[in-house]
């Protein structure tokens, strides 16, 4: 069982099995997320209460991408960058779209549950990643 909070280590994972022919079925558990959304990692714990409340912005973020995937990646790639940008003491890291088979860039969506947005960014030093899977 892999938890989908590491979105890229699960499908690498998943892809090392597949191509060992190997009998052993690898399991992807849905992301565990605090009250507001922050995805539970143990870094949380070095976040202040302020940075924490700033944090809840990446999984509202990745929500309002889910819901207006008809909007198109390249306007949902500049709403999320706008947002994170105009909070204080968060610097992006990455934001990708990808195909979860290869976990490759994509410009437009694949079939559904086929692709996932993946985050990273820095809060006050500490790097906090998220995805979700649409």
């Amino acid at each position: 069982f892999f938890g989908e909070k590491d979105l890229q280590q699960l499908c690498i994972i998943k892809k090392l099995v597949q191509k060992m022919n190997s009998p052993i079925v690898i399991v992807g558990m849905p992301t565990i997320r605090e009250k507001n959304g922050l995805a539970k990692s143990s870094r949380n714990s070095l976040l202040s209460k302020k940075d924490r409340k700033t944090a809840s912005i990446i999984y509202s973020c990745l929500i309002y991408c889910k819901e207006n995937k008809s909007k198109g990646i390249n306007y949902l790639r500049k709403y999320v960058t706008n947002k994170i940008s105009d909070q204080e003491r968060l610097e992006l890291e990455y934001l990708e779209f990808v195909c979860l088979e290869k976990m490759q860039r994509i410009t437009h969506w694949k079939d559904k549950k086929k692709s996932a947005i993946c985050i990273a960014l820095f809060i006050g030093g500490i790097r906090l990643i998220d995805n979700i899977i649409l």
